[in-house]
């Protein structure tokens, strides 16, 4: 600053400066974004520059498209709108030919002339089968789904790609890279000029990010109302999971009490054998000391009547009589011992018998008192519970009716767009986390049916109608 300047001015001098940097004029601004965008568009990766990078993604994604839709239409019957996307476009076959591209322009460099025709065939079978089980592996991790299926083919992994279909990318590319890339390469991205595929990039891009967005919130969402079904069936469970452990504890229990029962039943039982047991042989020793007293008896008898007879001949009729009392004596006496046991016997087993019964009966009333009484508790357990699951379950039964039916319409009236559109365009769709509910919602979707291929006997059949 001079010595005369004053202060203000300089600072106004800065500030004009950095004003002039800033600012500029709208040609200016014009001329800067064609430099950019010339710099951008000329920049090469892997020997292809963006803009024919940006053409040629949404070339093929839509040439994939168009493929998927022709497959479906000849080969299976169905006349669906083919694609994750709502817009004609499959993304998964553009970035497999911009990778095929990339492959192509890098073995150039190794190889003179044209690329040879088994690289073209083992490299985009190769790298088309990774970037469909790329695709299909994200997919399922992202939205918990599975959008294709190959678990029916032969050397097939995890479903996400199969030996047939990499066979079929491969011969793909070739026809792709030998006869259809250079014409379209020639028609598209050497002829427009950057000046006019720009703006229509800028388009078709904006369009495809917009489907995109759209779609992944449409996914997210759906997911998210198919969590909301399923925490509000595990609320309806709970009700029912708590009346199911009242049912089965008081059955334990009640079971325990009849068991406890039956036990003390036994034991009384096995009681009463003993006792009749004892008596028995009780018996069985009073009759044998009967029988051995009789025998005793008798032998004296017999001893008296021969020491009489020897000794007084003559008065053998009155030793007779005499000996025929004392006999008939002993018998009277052995018959009233005999006698006498028999009724001790009968009374104790009599006695016996009746604490057994009494026991017995005493023990099934217990029985009886504790399974009524259990049977009660049960079933006002029971009642209560169910009073309660009842009332529980019928406000959520109804909040269930209602979300549900409210997504069995988003899916029958999304034919066109959104998930029942995704839903017809992948009847193999399956998901991950809610199989039922999902079946369900597809069943309402009205998939198109597959059209059967004919074996030769039906072919033969028709032919035999016809004529």
């Amino acid at each position: 600053m001079s010595h005369g300047e004053r202060p203000s001015d300089s600072l106004q001098a800065t500030f004009s400066k950095v004003q002039d940097r800033i600012m500029f004029s709208p040609v200016e601004f014009v001329k800067k974004y064609v430099i950019i965008r010339s710099k951008v568009g000329n920049c090469m990766i892997f020997g292809m520059t963006f803009y024919q990078i940006c053409i040629f993604f949404l070339l093929y994604s839509f040439i994939g498209w168009v493929v998927e839709v022709t497959f479906h239409a000849v080969a299976l019957g169905l006349v669906i709108n083919r694609g994750f996307l709502n817009g004609p476009v499959c993304p998964v076959y553009g970035f497999g030919m911009l990778a095929v591209l990339a492959m192509v322009h890098t073995a150039s460099g190794y190889f003179s002339g044209e690329t040879p025709l088994w690289l073209l065939f083992l490299g985009g079978m190769l790298l088309t089968s990774s970037i469909e089980l790329l695709a299909g592996w994200a997919l399922d991790v992202l939205f918990h789904a599975k959008w294709w299926d190959y678990s029916d083919k032969p050397f097939n992994f995890h479903g996400y790609i199969c030996l047939e279909f990499s066979l079929f990318w491969g011969l793909g590319v070739v026809l792709v890279m030998r006869v259809f890339h250079p014409m379209l390469d020639a028609a598209t991205a050497e002829r427009i000029p950057p000046s006019v595929g720009w703006p229509l990039l800028g388009v078709f891009y904006a369009l495809y990010i917009a489907d995109a967005v759209v779609t992944v919130l449409m996914i997210v969402g759906f997911n998210r109302k198919l969590k909301e079904l399923d925490e509000l069936k595990a609320k309806m469970r709970v009700p029912s999971d708590a009346i199911t452990k009242v049912v089965a504890t008081n059955a334990i229990r009640t079971s325990a009490a009849i068991g406890e029962s039956r036990v003390q039943a036994s034991l009384a039982k096995a009681e009463f054998q003993s006792a009749a047991s004892e008596k028995y042989e009780e018996a069985l020793i009073a009759m044998s000391e009967g029988k051995a007293a009789a025998v005793q008896a008798m032998s004296e008898g017999k001893a008296a009547a021969v020491m009489a007879a020897s000794e007084l001949k003559e008065t053998m009729t009155e030793k007779a009589g005499s000996l025929k009392g004392a006999v008939t004596g002993k018998a009277g006496d052995l018959k009233e011992t005999v006698t006498g046991k028999a009724g001790d016997l009968k009374e104790t087993v009599t006695g016996k018998a009746g604490d057994l019964k009494g026991a017995v009966t005493g023990k099934a009333g217990d029985l009886k008192n504790a399974v009524t009484g259990k049977a009660g508790d049960l079933k006002g357990a029971v009642t209560g519970k169910a009073g309660d699951l009842k009332g529980a379950m019928t406000g959520k039964a109804a909040e269930l009716q209602r979300k549900t039916e409210e997504l069995i319409k988003q899916v029958a009236d999304s034919r066109y767009f959104g998930i029942g559109r995704m839903m017809r365009a992948f009847p193999q769709l399956q998901h991950r986390d809610y199989k039922e509910m999902f079946s369900e919602l597809k069943s309402h979707a009205s998939l198109p049916k597959i059209r059967k291929k004919k074996s030769a006997e039906d072919q033969e059949t028709d032919r035999k109608m016809e004529d």
